[in-house]
Formats: C-alpha cells, structure tokens, sequence
C-alpha cells in the first residue's frame, strides 16, 4: 500500500497532515455538540483512523527514504496538535471532569516532549516499549517513564525505564 499510495504522489507530510485535520475535525464535532452522542460515537473510528496514518507516514517515509527534516518537525509537532484537538473537546462533555481531561493532554504532551529531547540529547526513540515484554504485558505509560511487565522463568517482573534512560547512565 505504501508503494501505491507513493504512485499517486502521497507523501508522507501529506498523510501527517491528513491526521491532523482529521483530529481537529473530529474534536471540533466534540466541541460543536458537547451534548450529543454521534461525536462520541465516531470517536474511536476517528481514533483508528488517526493512529493508521500517524504509522503510515513514518514508515512510507522511512521504507521509502522520504525522509526529510521538515517531516520530523510536522511528524512530532502533528502528534501534540492531533492529541490535543481530539482530547481537549472532551473537556466540554457532561460528566466528564475537565481538570481530569487537561491534565491528561498536558502530560500527553509532555511525554511526547520527553521523547524528542531524548533525540537531542543522544538517545534513540523508542516505539516498542520494553524489548523484554511480550503477549499483553505492554508499556503503561505514567507521564513520566513507562513501566513494563515480562517474563522470566516462569515469573513476571517489571522493569522501569523512562525516555532518558540512556542519557542518565
């Protein structure tokens, strides 16, 4: 699908782009009609939708050797925007508490900010969580670090690591 998408002259900021407006889109239906249900409804659709392209523009852009710096500047800058455009609107929504909501976007962004900083300083980005989990022990992310569960010798353990591991040792 890549190769395809490539021949009718997608690019990879393009599909980045494409999520963004999704995102700003589908929180602006949040915020429009903070009351109604079909928002909601669409929301996880909106959601899939989103990570589909948020995956697909980084690996058409590596496969593909599209590479290019203003595409890492939207790529990131793109996630903070669409997690804040689909996220924030839910603020609005009854019964859902607002302080609660902004916390979450802000520490959405933080940790998103964790990760290019760790770039900057020398440390490599990780999308896979720790290379010892497997099956569904995955990351939990906590705003700051991540935790994740794994087996040894027929025992679960955990180990803690966070964005800047590599830098601090």
């Amino acid at each position: 699908p890549l190769r395809g998408l490539a021949a009718l002259g997608v690019t990879p900021n393009q599909l980045t782009t494409a999520g963004v407006l999704l995102s700003a889109g589908a929180g602006a239906m949040i915020a429009w009609q903070p009351t109604a249900r079909w928002p909601l409804v669409a929301l996880p659709a909106a959601l899939l939708l989103r990570m589909a392209l948020n995956a697909l523009d980084g690996m058409m852009a590596r496969e593909l050797e599209m590479q290019s710096t203003t595409g890492a500047f939207l790529n990131e800058l793109g996630d903070v925007v669409s997690d804040t455009a689909l996220y924030l609107p839910l603020a609005l929504v009854p019964g859902v508490s607002p302080g609660l909501v902004i916390a979450v976007v802000l520490l959405a962004a933080l940790t998103e900010m964790a990760g290019v900083v760790a770039v900057q300083v020398g440390a490599t980005r990780r999308y896979d969580g720790c290379p010892r989990c497997t099956g569904i022990f995955g990351r939990v992310h906590d705003g700051i670090g991540s935790v994740c569960f794994y087996r040894s010798e027929n025992n679960f353990k955990s180990h803690r690591f966070s964005p800047f591991e590599r830098f601090l040792r």
